[in-house]
């Protein structure tokens, strides 16, 4: 199907202009997706820092306990000790020294443990330093990188309003308002594309080596009704596989067809 207008030119230039608007939206939205991926990592900075910071604290809880228990050793230590020069007894001194050595394997035990949490102490203690500065030095960066990005935003959404209002002038002088309301409905289905271009092979396979034509947005070819169509003045033609406009850009028209 052929679709004639005086206003051809104009509609090209809508929707070249609503290409230029679709191209800046999805580089608003990768610049948002970029800030929100550097607020992703500084937040799992953050839980990092928190779960160090977790598990400090529950060793520094469990040092203090394991001291304390130390303390409850060494005094039975001290009262079995002091006890022992009181005993008269052999088979009772023997046993009190029994005991006492016994606690002693206890307090070297519990020195040891003391000692690898004081180790495990020191280690979170210096991750969660070395966390600490690489927040420190990722808040810099951050900071520099959303000020870049927030810079490239309020371009791109400016040059985004100077070419809505290009679109706008566009779209208040055409006349044609049966092609208007055509364009307008396919591009709310063809997701702001309504208007493509015919793309032209070489078909290697024919002995002339004809040109075949294609739509750009489908890859659909063109009958060679289509491809006659497609070549006459201010003329589109409609897709019959995703019902877009066809123009072919860049050739002498034949400007005797209409």
């Amino acid at each position: 199907m052929e679709i004639f207008t005086e206003e051809f030119e104009s509609f090209i230039l809508f929707q070249e202009l609503e290409n230029i608007l679709i191209d800046n939206r999805k580089k608003l939205a990768e610049l948002e997706l970029k800030k929100l991926n550097l607020n992703e990592i500084y937040k799992s900075k953050v839980e990092e820092l928190n779960i160090k910071n977790e598990a400090l604290k529950k060793k520094m809880i469990e040092k203090k306990e394991i001291e304390n228990e130390l303390m409850t050793v060494e005094a039975e230590i001290s009262k079995y000790q002091i006890q022992l020069n009181q005993v008269k007894k052999n088979d009772e001194f023997k046993a009190m020294l029994s005991q006492i050595e016994t606690l002693k394997l206890k307090k070297d035990d519990i020195e040891n443990r003391i000692i690898e949490i004081i180790d495990m102490v020191d280690n979170l203690s210096k991750e969660i330093n070395d966390i600490k500065n690489n927040i420190s030095e990722y808040e810099r960066v951050k900071k520099a990188e959303e000020d870049s990005i927030d810079m490239k935003k309020t371009a791109i959404e400016l040059n985004i309003k100077e070419i809505l209002d290009k679109q706008n002038d566009v779209l208040n002088n055409i006349k044609d308002q049966a092609t208007k309301i055509k364009v307008d409905n396919i591009m709310v289905k063809k997701d702001r594309l309504a208007i493509a271009k015919v793309k032209a092979k070489i078909n290697e396979a024919h002995k002339a080596k004809n040109e075949d034509y294609f739509c750009s947005a489908c890859n659909m070819k063109l009958t060679s009704e289509e491809a006659s169509s497609v070549r006459k003045a201010k003329t589109f033609i409609i897709c019959q596989n995703c019902s877009r406009l066809l123009y072919l850009e860049g050739i002498e028209y034949d400007r005797t067809k209409k």
